[in-house]
């Protein structure tokens, strides 16, 4: 189906124990960036915070059937890289007060329109521009909305080659956009000052979770692991993501056992 766009259509999107999402996505990667399409990873991301309890290191992956809303009811979420608003929409959907930003204004005019179409109180969901490279507007997002319980991140990083550059035409030239783990973990701890929990999905594109695991092994004085990292595939086998948990802490420390195994 075609939306009043030709460069949308609708998709109907389905997670493990939810009802279907009817999401408008873009039609067109090469020229309005990733973040107009609904990609695996996202769907991965969806499945796991359905089991998962903020600031608790338990996942009980078993449980489909759970409600979602007793563990995100009442949680300030903040997440990094919308896109079109999958999940943005189901923490909504469960509870969860979000703030959702995306530095790309088609991606961010997409997740308004679908945060429209599949909640009944859209204003649980506050949507920006933000760019996480910015280290001053990161401060401001914080001080304006924060602090957060839970920073939540789904296919943010894509590592300098030879992971490869996505292509955007965004402003009417092709140019290569990379985004490595680096600037992304300096932002969380700026937007995480307050002890929340970020979950960090890396997709398994050749050197994207190497890269984000030795990037966390810098920052080890600063952070703890609130789990060590976890393998998930896609229920069609189609990609798998690794999940990485931790929180900032004020205080600079040894990181713990949790981060020197990050890259065993």
């Amino acid at each position: 189906e075609e939306g009043p766009s030709q460069r949308r259509v609708l998709r109907v999107c389905h997670v493990a124990g939810e009802p279907p999402l009817e999401l408008w996505e873009g039609r067109f990667v090469f020229l309005d960036g990733a973040g107009v399409r609904v990609w695996p990873a996202a769907l991965c991301t969806a499945e796991h915070l359905r089991c998962l309890v903020p600031g608790d290191d338990t996942v009980d992956a078993e449980d489909e059937g759970r409600d979602p809303s007793a563990a995100w009811r009442g949680r300030r979420v903040l997440e990094l890289g919308c896109g079109c608003g999958l999940l943005a929409v189901l923490l909504a959907r469960w509870g969860a007060h979000v703030v959702a930003t995306d530095l790309n204004p088609t991606a961010l005019a997409l997740a308004e329109a679908n945060v429209t179409r599949n909640l009944a109180e859209p204003r649980q969901i506050q949507l920006r521009s933000l760019d996480w490279s910015d280290a001053v507007a990161c401060t401001k997002l914080c001080e304006e909305l924060g602090p957060f319980d839970a920073i939540v991140i789904s296919d943010g990083v894509l590592a300098l080659p030879p992971s490869g550059p996505m292509w955007y035409m965004g402003d009417g030239a092709a140019k290569a956009i990379a985004s490595p783990p680096g600037p992304l973990l300096d932002a969380t701890r700026t937007l995480g000052a307050g002890g929340a929990d970020v979950v960090l999905v890396v997709a398994e594109r050749a050197g994207d979770v190497t890269e984000t695991a030795r990037a966390l092994l810098d920052r080890r004085r600063w952070l703890e692991m609130v789990s060590l990292p976890r393998d998930l595939t896609a229920a069609d086998g189609s990609t798998t993501v690794t999940v990485f948990r931790f929180r900032w802490r004020r205080e600079a420390g040894a990181g713990g056992a949790n981060a020197q195994k990050l890259l065993a």
